[in-house]
């Protein structure tokens, strides 16, 4: 079956963030959940060191990769801390 030509497929890539699994397009990193989630130094980090990756390669410099592995620290951290929270949550329901 053919598609139209006027209907474009949408080239998708998967979320950063560990374990999300969401579909987003390529012109993004992350769904909008976890990138908004990132503290804004880190997404200007990415940004910065993405852009001065496009002035002199097509692929992603070291500083970039730095900065994403710093970003999925970040997410598995945040779940992490989550996680404690609401075990003590649960504890303190129990013992009382």
């Amino acid at each position: 079956m053919r598609t139209h030509p006027a209907v474009k497929k949408t080239r998708t890539q998967l979320c950063f963030a560990p374990g999300c699994g969401q579909e987003i397009s390529i012109k993004h990193l992350g769904c909008r959940r976890h990138w908004c989630s990132l503290p804004k130094d880190l997404t200007q980090r990415i940004v910065n060191a993405w852009r001065d990756g496009l002035k002199h390669k097509l692929h992603p410099t070291h500083e970039f990769n730095m900065a994403m592995h710093d970003a999925m620290d970040f997410i598995r951290n945040k779940r992490a801390a989550t996680a404690a929270r609401a075990a003590n949550a649960e504890d303190s329901k129990v013992a009382a």
